[in-house]
């Protein structure tokens, strides 16, 4: 079950980005998403993807999406570790939250499986940020956001999105 996130949603209040591109789901990434969600050793090198696991709350297990949410929020609340005021750059202790808001990431896929009686979900992400890269372009405020998106896409939510 995918969660999508509604239009003043809390998890969408992130930093002013001028390079703030919707990721578009690809089925590819949800498959290799599938094939992976239970290898503990995460995806092989040779994909050249980043990703993320959810290891779900078996307690919680029929409700996925209430999960889901509250690991968003975790990962989102976790970019407070780090002054992203002045330079967002990517550092090991904001990985998840950074995978959500590199701006050069474009698609993303998820799965969700069962590994060893354990609910999982992985999300793969199609760029991976390097160690102390920026992560986006900081905007100065939030009419610069759509001003940066090209002629082919139209702003949504602060996003540019494919039209």
């Amino acid at each position: 079950m995918l969660m999508f996130l509604s239009p003043g949603d809390p998890l969408l209040n992130r930093a002013f980005s001028t390079d703030n591109i919707f990721q578009s789901w690809d089925c590819k990434l949800e498959q290799i998403a599938k094939s992976q969600t239970c290898n503990p050793d995460g995806i092989p090198p040779e994909y050249d993807y980043t990703y993320d696991v959810i290891t779900l709350d078996p307690t919680f297990i029929t409700d996925i999406t209430v999960q889901t949410r509250a690991t968003l929020k975790k990962w989102t609340r976790s970019a407070e570790l780090v002054d992203l005021s002045v330079e967002p750059i990517y550092h090991r202790l904001i990985r998840s939250y950074s995978m959500m808001v590199y701006g050069k990431s474009t698609r993303i896929g998820c799965s969700m499986n069962y590994c060893d009686g354990t609910g999982r979900l992985m999300c793969v992400y199609d760029k991976k940020a390097k160690l102390n890269e920026l992560l986006y372009e900081k905007a100065v405020n939030r009419e610069e956001i759509c001003t940066a998106c090209p002629n082919s896409e139209q702003c949504v939510n602060y996003l540019c999105q494919a039209k």
